[in-house]
């Protein structure tokens, strides 16, 4: 089994489902926005033992489409964009909906530290959780002890998915071993070389330092 819970997003084709399926992801996200309603029910289909996730994109749906969709495709929640507003999600979560919430962060200045506890607390009523996005800030082999533990103390207090900005897969013991609170990661599926043809090697040294040791 996995030492954490992974989610994998922005799956745009078979082989990449195929793939996360096959390494006991718990979830499997789909950009309703990229692909539509009928190319993912597709997609699912082929899939069994994953919960279904729709990212929903800024400005492509409105609250209404985004309910409308999930039921249509039975998710089992709805990731929404960064710049969703919240009267409008509020309906979704009275209809029962669970709701995920994309946070980005540009770097780790205190300032933007605090952006974000502040958005997640104004958040966390209407979400289930939180996935956030650190792509674009240094990598987690440059951090220092301060990082880690003010990312420690906000996975604590709110519960998110980690997307991270990884250089080594060798790092993810050490981001697991920081952040005891951590709900998950975030990995992202990516476009095929051809239809059916995909390298996975960075995914692959990825899953291998997650593995338990009794696997």
């Amino acid at each position: 089994m996995l030492r954490t819970k992974v989610k994998a997003a922005h799956i745009l084709h078979l082989t990449d489902a195929r793939y996360f399926a096959a390494q006991y992801v718990d979830w499997v996200g789909f950009p309703l926005g990229s692909i539509n309603a009928k190319e993912a029910k597709s997609i699912m289909d082929w899939l069994a033992g994953v919960q279904f996730v729709g990212e929903f994109a800024d400005g492509q749906q409105s609250a209404e489409e985004i309910l409308q969709i999930s039921q249509e495709l039975q998710l089992d929640a709805a990731q929404l964009p960064p710049f969703f507003d919240k009267t409008a999600a509020q309906p979704l979560a009275a209809a029962g909906l669970p709701l995920w919430k994309t946070f980005y962060m540009e770097d780790l200045s205190a300032d933007s530290w605090a952006e974000l506890h502040y958005q997640a607390a104004e958040w966390e009523d209407v979400c289930a959780c939180f996935v956030l996005d650190l792509s674009a800030c240094a990598p987690c082999e440059s951090w220092k002890a301060a990082e880690w533990s003010t990312l420690a103390i906000f996975l604590k207090q709110f519960p998110t998915l980690l997307q991270p900005n990884l250089q080594k897969a060798e790092t993810l013991p050490l981001l697991l071993e920081k952040c005891p609170a951590l709900k998950g990661l975030n990995f992202l599926g990516g476009a095929e070389e051809r239809i059916g043809v995909k390298s996975f090697d960075q995914l692959d040294e990825w899953f291998e330092q997650l593995y338990t040791e009794q696997d």
